[in-house]
């Protein structure tokens, strides 16, 4: 690496004057843990009461709920974590493309803290624990780079401030989400690698050892989270910057080279056991795993080239890792011929247009897709604090300082610029920039506490020249306060929950699936039975109707290539018409349809895909006459002349939703409805007479609603209809009728009452009309 002057082991005497904590961190080197580990903690379980409630454990958000199920499911098959899942985008399943390690890890810690007999509500209460856990230790990562610079004032800042960043609650207790390792495992790198590159500077011989831990931490990274690929290309805008900063000296592009190639030699090698076997998982091999090995294959063939080239250049005695290229070689022939090739093209094409937001209207819909001027100006501070306002001046000055200094804090900096184009482009890469983000401003706020930063001599009178350095320090001490917490604090809560979302709308839901739960059918324990069926519904609410009423769906927030037909298809089912929209609901065997709470036109949307009309007035047309419509008519068919399908499908199950005054003009309520055969009745009267049938519905709630039907009969007086409602409420709907069926033709009255038992077998009953 490149030579430049050693860093300091301390700052000037003057700059810790105030700072007594500092200077007992350098002789305790535990100390960032005693201090920042119980702060960030502390802040992290400040919604306690909003996940351990009188209902049971509920952790946070939706994907929290897959991970949970994924974790139960891993304790079954331990130590094997399945990756294939076909209680989402039911009945055709799919691969889950999640890495499996945050489900290992998880699944391995409630094990032993159980001591082998974990059940459901031992499992979601450490799950939602460990989070809180693992993210507190973060900060203590941050303290550490700055001591392994020299400059722990810098680690202070650094830690401190990413100890109370909310981060939009993901390391909160109770979210149960891979996001939280993103910024574990990147700091961890970044401590590996800020330790090489500042032992390179000194010609140390540990350089070697570090940057192989630092290709260990991304294989970490790569086996927890989703996004993690995307530091292999960092990586490598790291060795181009170190070596546009060594110039024209080939020695050190030597070492640079030589220090690439251990990097990603190492990804290679460990990536291999996992790309090459089915050391953790039944199905096939993660392609995210199989992408990221390909990419530091490809990266370690050309720096063996680029390598060899300035070697000869200039006759220089370089080191050559000679040794390691034939192991090399043989490992990347023998993995190249276990790879899922069609697999690998695929999910590149999808991430692709997934990280886009170009090819699919889902990822448009979900909050982490959303660039930062989405967001209100008081959301964008509780994420980043008003130290926000500070960071463009401070990221400049730290590329400036990295120039001019090391090469550790020119990595930073460059680091810092990539991640921070990505999270203000989309909220998903917060994870990942939060890191050099405080790490920016920590050395920034070192900066300005040692007075780098001089207060200009004509706005500070000359007599109180003295003061001038604790004044300074007061003033910024202020400063920083006030931009950290007031954004913080404002809307930390320990006493109001956070009930699983913030929207309110949850309980509501929690009941109608807690009725699903104990009220339909079974399903078998993999969703692999050919008497199991579906619930469909909006997208977002997919994990919670799985976890809450363990029943299958066919749409979910799980938004991998194979799922996203399911997400299309649930949509196009409440958003086409009933003909075609009844025939997709068979085909993807759906007993249920869930209508809760959305925005009719996004699920359109997601419907119509390329073909969504952009004429608002055809839009309109469309949802009016879509099977969505027709369901808010109370009890369907609700009308005269309704079409044969519409006749089988009924209420079941509805509980209300509060709501805000200005929501007025939505429905007021979240109401299960039910595909059933019913029961055909047939009967006899005047030719091509109407026969009506009226009945009264109660449902749960107590509101009677009014049920409407008409046939005509034929020209033999032969008639049919299908009747969806029990004349009772039993267990497989709490929606039935009160004085049964009235038929009315050619001045004839019938009553009829059928069972919940007729309805669901679809028995056939023949009309007696009574004696005049």
């Amino acid at each position: 690496m490149v030579m430049s002057e050693p860093l300091p082991v301390q700052g000037p005497a003057s700059s810790y004057r105030f700072a007594w904590l500092p200077a007992l961190g350098q002789r305790f080197s535990a100390w960032g843990w005693v201090v920042l580990f119980p702060l960030a903690l502390v802040f992290h379980l400040t919604n306690w009461k909003g996940v351990f409630t009188p209902a049971g454990v509920l952790p946070l958000a939706t994907d929290s709920y897959l991970h949970l199920n994924r974790v139960e499911r891993t304790l079954e098959h331990f130590p094997l974590v399945p990756n294939t899942d076909f209680f989402i985008n039911f009945p055709v399943g799919g691969y889950v493309y999640w890495p499996v390690g945050f489900d290992f890890l998880y699944a391995a810690l409630v094990k032993i803290l159980t001591l082998g007999n974990p059940t459901p509500a031992k499992t979601a209460a450490i799950c939602a624990v460990l989070t809180p856990v693992f993210s507190a230790m973060t900060p203590c990562f941050l303290y550490w780079i700055g001591r392994s610079l020299g400059k722990m004032g810098a680690g202070w800042w650094a830690g401190m401030l990413l100890a109370v960043l909310p981060q939009g609650y993901l390391v909160n207790v109770g979210y149960i989400d891979h996001h939280l390792f993103e910024s574990f495992w990147l700091a961890l790198y970044l401590l590996a690698l800020v330790k090489a590159l500042h032992l390179a500077d000194r010609l140390q011989p540990q350089t070697s050892r570090w940057l192989v831990l630092a290709g260990l931490c991304v294989t970490a990274g790569l086996l927890f989270t989703t996004i993690f690929p995307v530091v292999l290309g960092l990586h490598g805008l790291v060795v181009a910057g170190l070596l546009l900063r060594a110039g024209k000296d080939l020695r050190a592009w030597g070492r640079i080279l030589h220090g690439a190639f251990l990097f990603y030699l190492t990804l290679v090698f460990s990536l291999s056991l996992f790309v090459a076997t089915h050391l953790v998982e039944p199905g096939k091999v993660n392609p995210a795993l199989t992408l990221a090995w390909l990419g530091a294959a490809v990266a370690c063939v050309g720096l063996v080239l680029a390598l060899e080239l300035v070697c000869r250049l200039k006759g220089l005695a370089q080191p050559r890792p000679w040794k390691l290229y034939l192991p090399g070689a043989v490992t990347g022939a023998l993995v190249m011929m276990r790879i899922d090739w069609p697999g690998v093209f695929e999910l590149g094409r999808f991430s692709f247009g997934f990280l886009t937001s170009k090819s699919y209207a889902f990822v448009t819909q979900i909050e982490e897709s959303q660039p930062l001027t989405f967001f209100p100006v008081d959301a964008v501070f509780w994420n980043y604090t008003g130290l926000l306002l500070f960071w463009f001046p401070a990221a400049v000055w730290l590329l400036w300082k990295g120039w001019r200094g090391s090469n550790a804090l020119w990595a930073i900096a460059l680091l810092n610029l990539p991640l921070a184009v990505m999270a203000f482009r989309q909220l998903r890469f917060m994870g990942f920039f939060i890191v050099p983000f405080c790490l920016t401003l920590g050395w920034f706020g070192q900066a300005v506490w040692e007075g780098q930063f001089p207060w200009p001599a004509r706005l500070w009178p000359q007599p109180l020249n003295a003061w001038k350095g604790s004044v300074r320090k007061v003033v910024w001490i202020v400063v920083w306060s006030l931009c950290v917490w007031v954004p913080t604090l404002s809307k930390v809560s320990f006493s109001n929950p956070i009930y699983v979302n913030p929207d309110g709308k949850f309980g509501s839901l929690y009941r109608m699936l807690a009725w699903m739960q104990d009220h339909t059918p079974p399903v078998s324990h993999e969703a692999t039975a050919a008497s199991d069926y579906a619930v469909i519904g909006e997208w977002g609410i997919g994990h919670w109707v799985r976890y809450f009423a363990g029943r299958p769906v066919v749409a979910s927030p799980l938004l991998f290539p194979e799922h996203l037909k399911g997400v299309a298809e649930a949509a196009q089912v409440l958003m086409l018409p009933p003909p075609e929209a009844t025939a997709l609901a068979q085909r993807r065997r759906a007993r249920y349809l869930l209508i809760t709470p959305f925005e009719p036109v996004e699920m359109l949307q997601n419907a119509l895909g390329d073909q969504f009309p952009s004429d608002k007035r055809e839009q309109v047309r469309t949802l009016n006459h879509s099977l969505y419509a027709a369901l808010l008519r109370d009890a369907v068919p609700g009308k005269s002349t309704s079409p044969e399908f519409l006749r089988k499908i009924r209420l079941v199950h509805e509980v209300e939703i509060p709501r805000p005054p200005h929501e007025t003009g939505k429905p007021t309520y979240m109401q299960l409805f039910e595909f059933v055969p019913g029961v055909s009745l047939s009967g006899t009267t005047a030719p091509q007479a109407v026969v009506s049938i009226t009945a009264t519905i109660q449902s749960p709630l107590g509101r009677l609603i009014r049920y409407t039907d008409s046939v005509q009969a034929d020209a033999n007086g032969v008639f049919s209809v299908t009747l969806p409602y029990a004349g009772e409420t039993q267990r497989m709907a709490s929606v039935g009728l009160g004085n049964g069926y009235t038929i009315k033709a050619n001045g004839k009255t019938a009553t009829v009452t059928v069972t919940e038992a007729e309805v669901v077998a679809g028995a056939k009953r023949v009309l007696l009309w009574p004696e005049t």
